[in-house]
């Protein structure tokens, strides 16, 4: 069905999917800073990529700003105008598409190297990754001919095409990486827990992704006409590049989580001072017997687990910290 152009399925629709991409935005800044500031035994190659896609990331949120200005302040009270899609409304798509698939391959890169460089894996999420990439620039190049927002639903199957391969990626990915970090599992409590939160961060964030991809593909088939798909449209281009972040800025956390040891404390006396294990003062001031009541020994219990090229879970190596590899150079 093709609606007429009013404001309200417009502007409306537009205007609330650039606030909320505006948000997730500033998230997706903050998450850079700590990106750079907490994880510098990243390689170089990782370290400009994440670089870059900031930049796109910042190029799609102005072009939207952009289209919503043209929208709202240059052509207020022009309600006609709401037919026809500003230049910036374009512009905004091939940052779109090549925020997308890099986000798609690093976290195939990622996939490949935790699963002992499985390509069989892969390879279906790179096929589908390329197909929307395609898609997605074929809907650009033919959207600058049409000068319309009623005429797009002639590039309709090139959006469902597209939108359709970005959504099946996505739960690809989630499928993948839950699968890997199954087969990792190993038995030990603190690596069991590792597991599984990772397993429904990655199923929570990449399904989230594949709902709205979903969703757009629902409002641009059945609400031609309007821009109501733009809300869902400029909100995905924001998520996939923030639950990218997220994810490898949880990695210093998890090796936290795995490095920390626990503190015995045992008391000898019944005196309520402790007195640290092997302190020859105490014994010097007050006599071996006056030291010895207040004695506590503190037990410092540190865990040393090796893990072999294909063991359960090792999470500094493969699941939290699969990635490129390291370059000093």
């Amino acid at each position: 069905m093709i609606f007429t152009p009013t404001v309200s399925n417009q502007l409306g629709p537009y205007l609330l999917g650039t606030i909320l991409s505006s948000i997730i935005y500033g998230i997706t800044c903050i998450q850079v800073y700590i990106y750079y500031r907490y994880n510098q035994r990243d390689s170089k190659a990782l370290k400009i990529t994440i670089g870059v896609l900031w930049v796109l990331d910042t190029l799609h949120q102005l072009f939207s700003i952009i289209a919503v200005y043209d929208l709202a302040v240059t052509n207020f009270g022009n309600e006609a105008a709401l037919g026809f899609p500003p230049w910036s409304n374009m512009a905004s798509i091939p940052p779109f598409a090549l925020v997308e698939i890099i986000v798609k391959m690093i976290y195939v890169v990622r996939i490949w190297r935790s699963s002992g460089k499985n390509w069989y894996l892969v390879t279906p999420i790179i096929i589908l990754s390329f197909i929307e990439f395609f898609a997605v620039f074929i809907f650009c190049i033919w959207g600058l001919v049409i000068d319309t927002f009623e005429g797009f639903a002639k590039l309709g199957p090139f959006s469902y095409v597209g939108l359709g391969c970005s959504a099946l990626a996505d739960v690809l990915i989630a499928a993948t990486q839950v699968s890997v970090l199954w087969k990792m599992r190993n038995g030990f409590r603190r690596t069991e827990s590792i597991a599984r939160t990772l397993m429904l961060y990655v199923i929570n964030t990449q399904l989230l992704t594949s709902v709205f991809a979903i969703l757009d593909i629902l409002t641009f088939a059945f609400l031609q006409g309007t821009l109501i798909y733009t809300l869902f449209f400029n909100v995905l281009a924001k998520l996939l590049l923030s639950c990218c972040l997220a994810m490898l800025n949880a990695r210093r956390e998890l090796r936290e989580n795995m490095n920390t040891g626990d503190m015995l404390s045992i008391p000898l006396g019944t005196s309520g001072s402790r007195t640290a294990f092997g302190q020859p003062s105490a014994l010097r001031s007050g006599g071996t017997q006056d030291a010895c009541k207040g004695m506590t020994i503190q037990i410092s219990k540190s865990t040393d687990v090796k893990f072999d090229s294909f063991s359960a879970i090792d999470v500094e190596a493969r699941a939290v910290d699969a990635q490129f590899p390291d370059d000093k150079n």
